[in-house]
């Protein structure tokens, strides 16, 4: 069942009508159609435990950052979970199910280009190249539909999306959290790159341009934790140039060192549409009670020692990250920075802003959703999918347009959640700009 809620506000800040709306069609058929990894579930109830013929590629070890020890699926989300997810619960789940039918191809194969995995992208209509291979960190790889290449296809434009990978990981992990079926779905050019910092993504960009028919109406980025920061840097530096950003595993904004306050009054002349992603329990949300941003136990994958750091030293990609550290005694009240970000990404968007005491007051809201983030939302939903809440949260502009969306997911640590792709996808794919005008544009 999928519930809508919206709420008006009034002068105090209260909420004051609510709407509901039912219709499970729709999501089951952009569900369906969207996450085109899965397969036919042969899964039984077995004893109460739900079962399925992948489950055990949960405990297979893999190597998921550079130079780290081999770790399982399993383990790994668990310590991403910091302690605050059932893991039994999700690996004995449908939402499970899909998870781990995500992350098989990364889990099977070692070698980014071995010819069963590029054959495998054939299969549902890709292309896969691998560039500048000469260097780890200069690599990435660019995925185009085959449809591009018949001839009855010639001069037809194709849509262009960035898939940023999280700190440290391979690239080609990026391509397990769902966007390649999208890609070959949709037809629309994909590029993951290892070195995804903000100026080599735009010289990418350029050189998939000039290679490539790009729709230069349909520029979008995507990424997860790390990833989802650089698509957020690229994108708001650069409103001009991108249709969507579609950040996952993020607090909801970021500080000045991030995005200055010069380049958010530049974002404000523009209509950028972004979609959030989080796990419930990654410590972004609620904003009245969370940290304000993911939390994640250190790797059981790697053990820091000075001649064996966290992160490769020597990745660019985590050069000048980080948010800056408050004074040395100076306390930081969670709530008040948690609200500073949240009205600084409300005024780059254009929307109204939120006080202290209305944030509070969404601890006891009846809304379920806007209990469960901690913002007073102008529009809320929640979709059940694979048997699991999203919680979808929705603030309008000065136009009225909902173009800023905050999506959790029940249950969820730091990870891709598997619904991810066509969640952001849906809400982003209409979506254009204008080339000449740099006006935002409604596709038909």
């Amino acid at each position: 069942m999928k519930h809508i809620e919206g709420n008006g506000v009034n002068g105090s800040g209260g909420i004051s009508r609510r709407a509901v709306l039912e219709n499970t069609t729709r999501i089951a058929g952009v569900i369906a159609g969207a996450l085109a990894f899965s397969t036919r579930s042969t899964a039984q109830t077995k004893g109460g435990t739900y079962d399925y013929p992948k489950k055990y590629l949960w405990d297979v070890k893999r190597v998921w950052n550079k130079d780290t020890d081999p770790i399982s699926l399993r383990d790994r989300t668990a310590r991403m979970g910091a302690g605050r997810v059932d893991i039994d619960k999700l690996v004995n789940s449908p939402f499970g199910e899909q998870m781990v039918l995500a992350m098989e191809n990364y889990i099977t194969y070692t070698d980014e280009m071995d010819p069963k995995l590029v054959a495998y992208y054939q299969s549902i209509g890709l292309k896969k190249e691998l560039n500048e291979p000469g260097n780890y960190y200069t690599r990435w790889s660019c995925y185009t539909p085959l449809a591009m290449y018949k001839p009855e296809n010639k001069g037809k434009k194709y849509p262009f999306l960035f898939i940023n990978h999280g700190a440290g990981m391979p690239m080609q992990w990026e391509e397990c959290t769902g966007f390649l079926p999208l890609c070959a779905k949709h037809e629309f050019i994909a590029v993951a790159a290892q070195n995804h910092n903000q100026e080599n993504l735009l010289r990418i960009l350029s050189i998939v341009k000039e290679k490539y028919p790009v729709d230069e109406r349909r520029i979008y980025s995507q990424g997860y934790s790390q990833g989802g920061s650089q698509t957020s840097t690229v994108t708001l530096k650069h409103p001009d140039i991108f249709a969507g950003s579609f950040p996952g595993g993020n607090g909801v904004f970021y500080t000045q060192t991030q995005i200055t306050d010069a380049e958010v009054e530049n974002l404000r002349k523009y209509d950028m549409p972004v979609i959030l992603v989080n796990g419930q329990q990654e410590g972004v949300f609620p904003l009245y009670a969370a940290p304000g941003q993911p939390l994640a136990k250190p790797a059981a994958d790697r053990k820091e020692t000075p001649e064996r750091p966290r992160f490769d030293p020597e990745d660019p990609t985590l050069r000048g990250m980080g948010a800056p550290q408050p004074a040395q005694g100076a306390p930081v009240d969670p709530v008040e920075r948690n609200l500073g970000l949240l009205n600084r990404r409300l005024y780059s968007a254009r929307c109204r802003q939120v006080s202290k005491e209305e944030l509070l007051t969404t601890k006891d809201s009846s809304n379920e959703v806007i209990r469960a983030h901690g913002i007073p939302y102008d529009r809320t939903e929640v979709r059940q999918i694979y048997g699991v809440k999203h919680f979808i949260g929705e603030m309008k502009n000065d136009k009225g347009q909902y173009l800023l969306r905050f999506i959790s997911v029940d249950n969820h640590p730091h990870w891709p959640p598997c619904t991810m792709p066509a969640l952001q996808w849906e809400f982003i794919a209409k979506y254009g700009r204008d080339p000449e005008t740099k006006q935002l544009i409604v596709l038909a």
